[in-house]
């Protein structure tokens, strides 16, 4: 569902009123982000939210 909605996964390749052309301007700092595994979602959440993980 979520790689639905964000479609693209650059900011540079959305289309035009995609979520990343609104509300991305570099591939770190945007407002939604999808993995492409359950295992690349755990290893991204151990990365980022250590302390909860």
């Amino acid at each position: 569902m979520v790689k639905r909605v964000n479609k693209a996964t650059s900011f540079l390749e959305a289309a035009s009123g995609n979520i990343y052309d609104k509300f991305a301007n570099n591939k770190e700092r945007n407002l939604a982000h999808s993995s492409d595994s359950l295992q690349s979602a755990a290893r991204k959440l151990k990365t980022w939210f250590s302390e909860i993980f």
